[in-house]
């Protein structure tokens, strides 16, 4: 895929043709990339499409992880929008836009999420109807540092490490919706013990790509540590 993406932006790069589109095979999930080559996935993504959802209409609403950037509440700041946080499993996602009362304005924010041929299609009106270049649209998303990585973690450690990193805390700026969300004035960090594989996943956010890195640094030493603590007291 890696050979394909690259293959992709370089011919959209020196074409300087308005937008490139990668489809993945089951066609749910796609990546664009804008005539100034960036490629537009995952968070991107996710910013690009509440900016679409949110610009639609005063008052919109939008769904998504609490592992996204909050570069999407800021963007519906701007345009009198709603942001509703939820776990981070498609299952949950998808549960959570097709019942309660945000069920009627959210139709077309959820198959741009997951049909990714209709989701092209509301994307493009969207830049006909207001005369936008998919990079200008790009441009209108405030710039943002997200960094996940991945630590190993036995199962056995992973309710510890979660417990650990609350009491360290003292209940004080954090979310526990799902793992733990650590909120701080400058970022925050999201430590997720994963379903299927015995790791946690770390995910931070800061003003600069810096902070973003040392916070992932500080929380990924932090499992490791609680993990072998475990396994030595066990």
């Amino acid at each position: 895929m890696f050979s394909d993406i690259k293959t992709l932006t370089a011919t959209v790069k020196q074409g300087k043709f308005d937008v490139g589109v990668y489809l993945e095979n089951s066609d749910e999930k796609m990546m664009l990339v804008d005539t100034k080559g960036r490629v537009i996935s995952d968070d991107l993504f996710m910013a690009l499409i509440s900016l679409i959802h949110l610009k639609s209409a005063k008052g919109n609403t939008v769904i998504v992880p609490l592992n996204t950037s909050n570069v999407i509440e800021r963007i519906a700041s701007e345009h009198d929008g709603n942001v509703i946080r939820t776990k981070t499993s498609t299952q949950e996602i998808m549960k959570k836009m097709l019942s309660g009362a945000e069920k009627n304005n959210i139709n077309e924010f959820f198959t741009m999420n997951f049909d990714a041929v209709a989701g092209l299609v509301k994307i493009i009106d969207h830049m006909a109807q207001y005369d936008l270049s998919l990079d200008e649209m790009v441009d209108m998303i405030p710039d943002f540092h997200i960094l996940k990585k991945e630590v190993k973690c036995p199962w056995s450690a992973k309710g510890k490490v979660i417990r650990a990193i609350i009491e360290e805390n003292d209940g004080a700026g954090i979310e526990t919706t799902e793992g733990v969300k650590v909120l701080g004035d400058k970022g925050w960090v999201l430590v997720l013990p994963d379903a299927e594989k015995p790791v946690c996943k770390v995910i931070s956010e800061g003003y600069s790509e810096e902070y973003a890195t040392e916070l992932t640094d500080i929380y990924v030493n932090k499992v490791k540590s609680i993990s072998q603590d475990n396994v030595s007291s066990s």
